[in-house]
């Protein structure tokens, strides 16, 4: 626990924690940027933020060179520091692909040391060195920077995580200066990294810091003097002060951030309707899944979201030495707290979490439930930390120094075994890509890609463009690598004859203009509205107006000879958050100033707070540096070059470990070479998870897309349906396009197939196959047929439907045993859903027959079946089930008028009608159901 004290020698943990960091950033030494997911778009977006200045602009707002060039208020919505910190390297003359590597090993540095600091505080040095080592080699972490995400706002934000809370501990326990401005300073720095991490872990740290304090207990403990309750709550005004500081200098960013939202389309309905929630969770057999080596023959290999069963297992072993640390009152609450917040992240992760994420503001717009892994990380290493932690009651000296040797020296195995449980996610799979560092670079891809202002979603569109853009000739111009100068904001095909258009000034925020015309017109600008543009006519302000549809800027000119001049400038709702930034910047900057002189004087030793040290934490130390430098020497010589450890490559043609290998031709163009099937039975209302692995013959240009059904063995009509847009990974929406695969590698391609409440029990097939989204033509088998027959999948009972989910509620009991309890109609499909009920086992097979009658009351066409086709039999049926039984109408052309669908049921082996009753127990006639009535017009 914490101790104050001299110190013998000095702290040299980091030194290890360094080497530790050399095995996740020696992958950056070869050329070229790791080939995830994002990293493309957080590099072009640094391209991009260097190009939104104009003279006189301290902040930029607007990015004009995104959406096709059409601009967006993009630094409004994304935080700027990540693309900020490789700017000075760039500046210094490195490639912005080498200021990035070197802004990515700083972070993950950061990582490492942000971990050890905060248990070491607690700890000792030691334990610092295995929560470094867990929090560094996390599965997610590693999965982040090399393998798939790319997403360094976000790798920077959660590096950024135990250092909050380390600042955060050390100014509960000092009340210093030094660590009010340094919370504040690392605080605003979250914020301007990742927004939503920023809003998790700002409510995790207050609630720490409250927890540290009132665990001072100076405040509530009856007979404390006066003076050390004052400086008690002095303590909780610094915090406060703290907190206070870093929102309030980073307000420029989040206050409009946060309000101005409502003007682009980035609301959680968006969210929710592109990138479904319900299809991101993770389940507990993922979280605990062990490493497994990737596939290099694989084009996508799964990397779970594991939590790591070293990490787990060091975990449980300092949980267990908390539960039994009897007189370790604070190191119980603090540990409890950590615990909590793990379980609680954990828990938001799961499907049941589904309520919070859909209720709690701002949730659903991070898209990605396992997002809380990064929190859930940095819990879990101030946890398995626990395991060194010296929480022993006291012993006799001599037995004393023995068990803090051995507890130190166990950090030498503890780290190694991390770090060996990590080893496969150490290499990428993919290649390393270049990417150039002009806009018309920036501008390829855009275009190549669609996303639109470099997003998968176009969220930061503003919300007046009904329609997004997929090119403009802006977007072509820069492609060709036309200047940003040389970009015709003003579309000249729109103006009327008789108008003469003279641009005399230009920048990435505005636009001016002189016009000459003998009559009014309107001039519209290849600029997209957003509050901030403002139009000024000779010096004047003037109107704009947005164009429906496009959100373009037009301007209604009047006849005569005007300048105009557009500027995209501050709301000012901005202009307050940039005074409330630079007031709090001022003052922290000044009182740092005030404080230089004793932060000179004073170190961040363990002198200050921390662990003593002792000679067995140095052996450690040295011990474990020797071990890990060893390690990486024969990793860097034998393993990577001269063996296949920690990785594997499938023959070719097959794929290794699946558990239903098959080879099915489809039409010569690809394989299905097996699928693997999380469980051979699901309930109503739950989930099963279908991965299908596909295989190129040749190379195509169409995007197919890939689907898993759930189809009736007897009639193949299909009850459940898993369409992915891109085959991919569904979970991290890691999509790859057909028109994207070579013939060398194989793709996983997961389903999610979400099984209807209203899906009887029975057995099912599943089927798969590929179609052209163009046109709904499915691919043919080179065998015949175009689907793939799977296996069967047994449906159980589980969530079935209830009274209340009827769309048409009605009330008819039929015979002894049987009521229709409601009714659907599809229009478009003629299909007839009928909801039968049972309240007792049913012995007679009966049938269903649905007649249509004229206004006579004739039967003008009829259609008689078994329920469901007889696929559930009512002698199957369970008391008070609710049976959906759809039905198509195969209707012949009627002439017109108003028709009664007339529906009923009768025993099959005597032909019988069973009677009719309707809800008060009066009998129908001729035992039939009047159901509805059709018009024929």
């Amino acid at each position: 626990m914490l101790k104050t004290g001299p110190s013998r020698r000095a702290d040299l943990g980091w030194v290890p924690v360094v080497l530790m960091t050399l095995f996740v950033i020696q992958p950056l030494w070869q050329p070229g940027l790791p080939g995830t997911a994002d990293a493309p778009i957080h590099y072009y977006r640094t391209v991009e933020f260097v190009a939104s200045y104009a003279p006189g602009i301290v902040y930029p707002r607007w990015a004009p060179h995104l959406a096709y060039g059409y601009g967006v208020p993009y630094w409004i919505f994304v935080p700027p520091l990540p693309y900020i910190l490789p700017l000075p390297f760039w500046a210094a003359g490195f490639s912005l692909e080498v200021s990035w590597k070197i802004v990515i090993a700083l972070i993950t540095l950061a990582y490492g040391l942000g971990a050890y600091w905060l248990a070491r505080d607690w700890w000792g040095t030691a334990a610092g060195m295995v929560a470094a080592a867990v929090y560094l080699f996390a599965p997610f972490a590693l999965r982040e920077i090399l393998l798939y995400g790319g997403n360094y706002p976000q790798y920077l934000a959660i590096g950024l995580f135990p250092w909050m809370l380390w600042s955060v501990g050390r100014l509960v326990r000092t009340a210093g200066w030094r660590y009010c401005l340094l919370t504040a300073t690392v605080l605003g720095a979250l914020i301007l990294s990742h927004l939503f991490h920023a809003l998790i872990m700002v409510p995790v740290a207050g609630v720490y810091a409250l927890l540290l304090w009132g665990l001072d207990g100076a405040w509530w403990r009856p007979g404390n003097a006066l003076v050390p309750r004052i400086r008690t709550w002095r303590r909780l005004a610094v915090i406060i002060a703290s907190f206070a500081a870093g929102l309030a200098w980073s307000a420029f960013f989040w206050l409009p951030a946060l309000i101005e939202r409502e003007w682009t389309h980035a609301v959680e309905e968006r969210y929710l309707e592109v990138s479904p929630l319900s299809l991101r969770f993770l389940d507990l057999n993922e979280l605990l899944a062990l490493p497994q080596a990737l596939d290099q023959a694989c084009a996508n290999p799964w990397v779970p979201f594991a939590l790591g069963p070293v990490t787990l297992f060091l975990v449980a072993a300092g949980v267990g030495r908390l539960i039994r640390a009897r007189d370790c009152h604070s190191a119980r609450i603090v540990g409890g707290f950590f615990l909590v917040v793990a379980a609680l992240g954990v828990f938001m992760t799961l499907p049941p979490s589904l309520w919070l994420w859909l209720h709690v503001p701002f949730l659903a717009v991070a898209e990605f439930p396992w997002r809380m892994l990064g929190l859930v990380n940095v819990c879990l290493a101030f946890l398995a930390a626990l395991a060194l932690a010296p929480l022993a009651p006291p012993l006799p000296p001599a037995e004393q120094r023995m068990a803090r040797l051995a507890r130190d020296l166990f950090a030498i195995p503890a780290v190694l075994a991390v770090l060996l449980g990590s080893m496969v996610y150490l290499y990428p799979f993919r290649p390393f890509v270049h990417y150039g560092e002009r806009l018309a670079d920036l501008a390829a891809f855009e275009l190549q890609t669609r996303t639109i202002g470099l997003t998968t979603l176009g969220e930061y569109v503003p919300r007046w463009v009904e329609r997004m853009p997929r090119s403009s000739p802006l977007a072509e111009a820069l492609k060709r690598g036309a200047s940003p100068q040389s970009l015709e904001k003003l579309d000249r095909a729109g103006l009327p004859e008789g108008v003469v258009a003279q641009r005399i000034e230009h920048s990435a925020v505005g636009e001016r203009y002189s016009f000459e015309s003998p009559q009014p017109f309107r001039a519209r600008f290849l600029t997209f509205y957003f509050p901030g543009w403002e139009a000024q006519l000779d010096g004047q302000a003037f109107p704009l107006s947005v164009e429906q549809g496009s959100g373009l800027i037009v301007v209604d000119i009047p006849a005569g000879q005007y300048v105009l001049e557009l500027r995209f400038t501050d709301t000012p709702l901005r202009a307050v958050a940039n005074w409330i930034a630079v007031g709090a910047a001022t003052v922290l900057f000044l009182v740092s100033v005030w404080r230089l002189s004793l932060w000179v004087r004073r170190s961040m030793s363990s002198a200050e707070m921390g662990i003593s040290n002792w000679p067995a934490a140095h052996m450690a130390v040295w011990g474990l540096s020797a071990a890990l430098l060893l390690w990486f020497t024969v990793k860097g010589w034998v393993i990577d070059p001269h063996t296949t450890w920690f990785r594997q490559h499938s023959p070719s043609g097959q794929v290794s470990g699946v558990q239903h290998p098959m080879q099915v031709d489809l039409d010569g163009r690809f394989w299905l070479l097996g699928y693997d099937l999380d469980r051979d039975s699901v309930a109503q209302g739950s989930a099963v998870r279908v991965v299908l692995y596909w295989q190129a013959q040749r190379p195509t240009s169409v995007n197919y897309r890939s689907f898993v059904h759930l189809d009736a063995p007897h009639d193949q009509r299909t009850w459940a349906i898993s369409d992915n847009f891109h085959p991919g990974d569904v979970t991290a929406q890691i999509e790859l396009p057909t028109s994207t695969w070579d013939t060398e590698h194989y793709v996983r391609d997961e389903h999610i197939l979400f099984i209807p409440r209203a899906v009887p029990p029975v057995a099912f097939h599943l089927r798969a196959g590929l179609y052209d989204p163009a046109n709904g033509t499915r691919m043919p088998l080179a065998g015949g047929g175009d689907t793939i027959l799977l296996q069967p999948l047994q449906v159980t009972r589980g969530q079935g439907l209830r009274l209340d989910d009827l769309p048409n509620r009605c009330d008819y009991r039929l015979g002894e045993g049987i009521y229709l309890r409601g009714y659907a109609w599809d229009a478009p499909g003629r299909t007839l859903t009928l909801y039968w009920q049972a309240d007792s086992a049913l012995e007679e097979e009966v049938v269903v027959f649905v007649h249509l009658l004229d206004e006579r009351g004739n039967r003008v066409w009829g259609a008689d079946s078994p329920p469901l086709g007889g696929l559930y039999p009512t002698q199957a049926w369970h008391r008070d089930e609710i049976v959906p039984d759809p039905r198509p109408l195969a209707l012949p052309t009627l002439p017109a008028g108003r028709y009664t669908v007339a529906v009923g049921l009768y025993e099959r082996k005597s032909a019988q009608r069973l009677p009719v009753y309707d809800a008060a127990g009066q009998p129908m006639p001729e035992a039939i159901i009047p159901l509805m009535t059709l018009t024929v017009p």
